[in-house]
């Protein structure tokens, strides 16, 4: 462990000296929040304090609006950062994208006050940047097992966003401004009008880039790159490599190149109480960002497999060390997005009939984007071979939730879930963006789900016990595919699954979902278990790539099945807490990317192949403390292990073990609030053990081969450390002003090739009417 990382847990002890034990509810609201509370129509799963739901069967943590504002995250990937089991980074076209416990971020449910943030041309996730949280009143993240409300979606668990509630007549002003010109203004305003309210957002984020790590200099880079790229394995030198890419890699000094964004949104919602126990209203945000650019690298010189003809494919020819493109042994990608957008709209109700209560809301989302790519920085190698890309997406439903509560202690919950998908991809060729755009793909798919979940709680042995069962019905419907397969701008029938469901639509599936929370010792031991099963089915992009009925690759759905045992110790008055949970998933059919030699167009086709197993510990310890000065202190300390395997020996994996997943993760925080109205907020995470596959040896050439794994070995990334500091003062009763520092060990990411920025300092402030 460094020697920073014990210093930090050192500093925490001395602070943590002088205090006593306070025993009081953690704070789930904002500074200042008196003047709202959480807009509970936007809850899938709404906790009750009565009976525990299945999220608290199972590991999921909550992220309040005051320690959104204590580290001053403006998007979410910034407060997922601070989440046990979750890697946040950047991908290869610069969206922050994360990795929940080994597992990419489209298998799980990301929801804004209940209407779902998805990609649906990808199957769910998206740029989680693009997703505000500066007027959140509250995060909460399920990781393993998920709601049966859920339906299909969070196959691996699920994130709620859920935004304010005006209480009364409020106002309030955020500010930052950082180096390299990067600053971000957010502005919120609302208020109750007897029977009516509202709440309107905005905000902009501007940044001009960032320099990455100082640790990170030509000569590390140099040895990364040595590390990285199994050039030697092929018989060739540094000195035979004479790729643009390489020299901007390893030579960029200063404020890394094509980076850059600004970014609007534009959030507010609406309500009207029909009666005390009805409300009617409406939501709506809108997202636009104009010129986002992203530089990334990426090596190439893993050698592929050719199933079809039992052939290596080996990167041995010389164009792919001296001609910069999508084939060189190092890849530089330069992206651009001139036009992006995102809209969504959402009229709600929320009813409560004695022991009845109704929650629903219809929903339409549309976004649109147009890219841009080159394969060297100076823009003049085209990607996308010469077209401009667009994608168009649209997604529409309507979600319907009843529950009665039987008794005090018993509830019955209902889902019913309905949504249709549309997709439209365009081109225009690059030379000519004022001319006309082509309709290349057109797709659309419908989906289902109907739950029933039941909650109830007793007593049992001296102990309280309360057990969650549900069931889910879930189904999709594949609607349309009409694609150019001749490449003469003329749109055909193309490829169509074949019906293989029991009840409705092409495919289906029963989720059950089952967990249990009991408590032995109240106030002092609770025990916890849960279990589920949950079906991902294959997305629009997974079939796009399937161009006809006579295309020998069938994708059927994923499905995971997913446990979590753990125990939680109250201690003082349940101001210091420790809680351990195991956790265990094992994911079948999984849907993966297939070297395809008859489609020279994509290279690619989706199909499934045996999955993977995962399985690890995560552990928490946390504190409410007091001092006698008036001090407050809150510390958390959590220790994740994820142990995660592809049970899969084709082509496809390149190993047991799976890439970029850490094995362990640190993760420290501490909020100090002092008499004088300061605090003192500390936070910071580290991540070892994330590796990716290199080039063991050259593999033969020649055709009739077998393929084998033992080419390959695998090389160690970077083990980041990340540590923050954010200092704040309150000027009487309504500003806040703070100095933060983001990074100050000056670190990089693991991806050494995508390093993200380094040190980086903030000043703001926070005013309220």
């Amino acid at each position: 462990m460094p020697r920073v990382f014990l210093l930090f847990l050192m500093v925490i002890v001395v602070f943590s000296a002088p205090v006593h034990a306070r025993g009081e509810d953690g704070d789930h609201g904002t500074e200042g929040d008196r003047d709202t509370s959480v807009f509970q129509v936007g809850e899938i799963v709404v906790r009750d304090r009565a009976i525990a739901s299945i999220e608290d069967a199972s590991t999921t943590t909550v992220i309040t609006g005051k320690e959104i504002k204590k580290r001053s995250d403006k998007t979410l990937d910034e407060s997922l950062q601070m989440v046990p089991g979750i890697n946040v980074y950047q991908n290869q076209k610069g969206n922050m994208v994360f990795d929940m416990r080994g597992f990419e971020h489209a298998k799980v449910a990301i929801l804004v006050d209940g209407i779902p943030f998805e990609e649906v041309f990808y199957s769910g996730g998206g740029d989680i940047s693009r997703i505000p949280v500066m007027n959140a009143s509250r995060i909460v993240i399920n990781r393993g097992v998920s709601s049966a409300l859920y339906g299909a979606r969070g196959t691996f668990g699920t994130i709620n966003i859920i935004t304010k509630r005006p209480e009364k007549l409020f106002a309030e002003v955020q500010g930052e401004y950082g180096q390299y010109g990067n600053y971000t203004l957010n502005i919120a305003q609302g208020a109750p009008l007897g029977n009516f309210y509202y709440l309107i957002s905005g905000s902009i984020l501007q940044s001009n880039g960032y320099e990455v790590s100082k640790k990170l200099d030509r000569d590390e880079r140099r040895k990364w790159f040595d590390k990285l790229v199994s050039y030697g394995v092929y018989g060739k030198t540094f000195s035979d490599i004479t790729l643009a890419s390489v020299d901007n890699y390893i030579s960029d000094v200063g404020r890394w190149n094509h980076t850059g964004f600004t970014r609007h949104y534009l959030d507010g919602k609406m309500g009207y109480s029909l009666t005390g126990d009805i409300e009617v209203g409406i939501s709506a945000s809108f997202y636009k960002q104009t010129d986002q650019d992203f530089n990334g690298f990426y090596p190439n010189a893993n050698a592929g497999f050719d199933d079809e003809n039992g052939e290596w494919i080996i990167p041995s020819d010389p164009n792919a060390y001296t001609n910069d493109g999508r084939n060189s042994i190092f890849v530089n990608q330069a992206f651009n997005w001139p036009r992006d957008y995102r809209l969504s709209v959402s009229p709600f109700f929320q009813g409560d009939f004695g022991r009845l209560s109704v929650r629903g809301n219809i929903f339409y989302v549309k976004q649109e984007n147009e890219l841009l790519m080159w394969y060297d920085q100076d823009e003049t190698i085209l990607g996308f071979m010469g077209n401009r890309s667009y994608h168009e997406e649209s997604s529409y439903g309507v979600n319907l939730y009843p529950s009665y509560r039987i008794a005090s202690q018993h509830k019955l919950s209902l889902g019913l879930m309905c949504r249709g998908e549309n997709f439209e991809k365009r081109k225009k060729a690059y030379d000519n963006p004022g001319g006309r755009e082509i309709v290349i793909t057109e797709m659309s798919a419908r989906y289902l789900s109907l739950a029933v979940e039941d909650e109830a709680r007793f007593t049992i042995g001296g102990g309280d016990i309360a057990l969650t069962a549900g069931i889910s019905y879930d189904a999709q419907d594949f609607r349309k595919f009409r694609d150019d397969v001749d490449s003469d701008d003329e749109l055909e029938s193309a490829y169509r699954p074949e019906d293989d469901s029991t009840v409705w639509g092409t495919r289906d599936s029963f989720n059950p979902v089952l967990g249990v929370v009991y408590d032995p010792i109240k106030g002092f031991l609770r025990l916890r278990g849960s279990f589920s099963i949950k079906t991902e089915f294959p997305s629009l992009k997974v079939y796009s790539d399937i161009e006809s009925d006579s295309d020998p690759f069938e994708v059927d759905p994923e499905r995971s099945y997913n446990g979590n045992a753990g125990f939680e110790l109250f201690f003082l008055d349940s101001s210091i807490s420790l809680r351990s949970d195991y956790f265990y998933t094992e994911f079948k059919d999984k849907i993966e990317r297939l070297w395809d030699p008859n489609n020279p167009t994509t290279d690619y086709v989706f199909t499934n192949i045996d999955g993977m197993i995962m399985q690890g510990l995560e552990s928490t310890i946390a504190a409410q403390l007091e001092g006698t000065a008036g001090m407050k202190l809150n510390l958390s300390f959590t220790y994740v292990y994820i142990y995660a395997r592809n049970e899969d020996d084709s082509s496809i994996t390149m190993g047991r073990a799976v890439e970029r997943t850490p094995e362990h993760q640190f993760i420290a925080q501490m909020i100090c609030d002092f008499i004088t109205n300061t605090s003192l907020v500390i936070w910071g995470q580290h991540m070892r053990n994330q590796f990716v596959y290199v080039m063991r040896e050259a593999p033969p050439a020649g055709t009739g081969l077998a393929y084998s794994t033992d080419y390959y070995k695998t090389a160690e990334l970077h083990n980041p450390f990340f540590l923050n500091v954010r200092l704040s003062q309150r000027i009487g009763t309504n500003l806040d002003v703070y100095i933060t520092c983001k990074n100050i060990l000056d670190d990089y990411r693991a991806d050494p090739f995508n390093p993200g920025p380094g040190r980086m300092f903030y000043f703001g402030g926070d005013a309220r009417l």
